[in-house]
């Protein structure tokens, strides 16, 4: 589960960075797809979010089991 986290995280980058890279050039010489790959960033915002939280929920906890509380 903890490979799926980081691979959403990574989605979640590609899909924002081309989202606004793309998109508002294309806003700016009024295309008229420049609304459809704006529209890519949220769901790019959702995917990492999800990944961040899958990866921080789902990590291996090294310390706990190394310490001598138990």
């Amino acid at each position: 589960m903890h490979k799926v986290g980081v691979i959403s995280v990574w989605i979640g980058i590609i899909l924002t960075v081309i989202g606004l890279f793309v998109g508002f050039p294309m806003m700016f010489m009024e295309h008229s797809l420049a609304m459809p790959v704006l529209m890519v960033v949220p769901f790019g915002f959702v995917f990492g979010f999800g990944g961040l939280v899958t990866v921080l929920m789902t990590a291996p906890d090294t310390k706990r089991t190394n310490s001598n509380l138990e």
